[in-house]
């Protein structure tokens, strides 16, 4: 019902696989690898068997063509599929013949790039698929808005490069230090989408790039809050505080707050073990910059 692939496999017998209709699932330790085996074998005999491993059974009804494939044999036994997206860009697209002759063309729908339908609407085995529907354009940059006070929290469904938006500095909140109950932030560079973060700079908008992963991986005490989110005053051995400006304020600072209090989408709220703060409770927290500000 399962098998695993490792990535030492170079070679995979002709039907080795074949009527494995109890197969549900496939584990591969390298996507990329079998993919270019299965799809660029350079004749028909020794790997497309790997694709009938993983298209035998009725439980298999999607399929995911890289970007990088160049060359697509005959693919047996994928009688059942509802969808296959292919993510190859028009400018490498390439001539199919009976790569997928057991699809129903009127019934599986062909995803492809942005901006790709006119060029696989037009292209031999490709073109016979009733229904091609272009994928959404991909995000490249995401625009933020930093308000009056210069400061801000923040959180992403994209992992970001803050590294060359002038003006705007990214940070975690990697300590705190229980004698002066400073909290550290500390800069960085890029950051994982869902990362919390608490920016940095003159009010107004910034574009920041969209990346495919980030590099920088710490301790963090902000949480980041991707769709509206109800949040309690404390989480189990956490205290949560909130980043807003109070009555007599002239800055926002870190507050405790009452449970059950919102945060909307694209925020973050700080967390500190319940166990290191003062007995006496305190109005707010003071953070403290990687380069001395406090």
């Amino acid at each position: 019902t399962s098998i695993t692939i490792p990535d030492s496999v170079t070679y995979i017998g002709y039907d080795a696989f074949y009527n494995c209709s109890s197969l549900k699932e496939v584990h591969i330790t390298d996507v990329s690898a079998w993919c270019k085996i299965s799809f660029e074998s350079a004749d028909s005999n020794p790997l497309t068997s790997a694709y009938s491993l993983y298209m035998n059974g009725e439980q298999v009804t999607e399929l995911v063509i890289p970007e990088d494939v160049t060359r697509i044999n005959n693919v047996s036994g994928c009688a059942y599929l509802t969808s296959i997206t292919s993510l190859i860009p028009a400018e490498n697209l390439f001539a199919i013949t009976n790569a997928f002759y057991r699809v129903d063309k009127t019934t599986c729908t062909l995803y492809v790039p942005y901006g790709a339908k006119e060029t696989y609407a037009a292209t031999e085995g490709w073109k016979e698929f009733t229904n091609i529907v272009e994928l959404e354009k991909p995000i490249t940059e995401v625009t933020v808005t930093i308000g009056q006070y210069g400061s801000a929290t923040y959180c992403s469904p994209y992992s970001l490069d803050f590294s060359e938006v002038e003006g705007l500095k990214a940070y975690a909140a990697t300590g705190y230090n229980k004698v002066t109950q400073v909290v550290t932030l500390t800069r960085l560079q890029t950051a994982q989408e869902g990362t919390g973060l608490f920016l940095k700079g003159e009010p107004g908008e910034y574009t920041v790039p969209v990346i495919e992963y980030s590099n920088d991986y710490s301790l963090n005490m902000l949480v980041g809050t991707l769709e509206q989110t109800t949040v309690n005053s404390t989480d189990g051995a956490m205290s949560n505080y909130k980043f807003t400006i109070a009555d007599g304020d002239t800055a926002p600072m870190f507050y405790p707050f009452e449970d059950n209090t919102t945060f909307s989408a694209g925020k973050a709220y700080l967390q500190i073990p319940t166990a290191w703060l003062p007995v006496t409770a305190q109005k707010s927290l003071s953070i403290r910059f990687d380069d001395g500000e406090t």
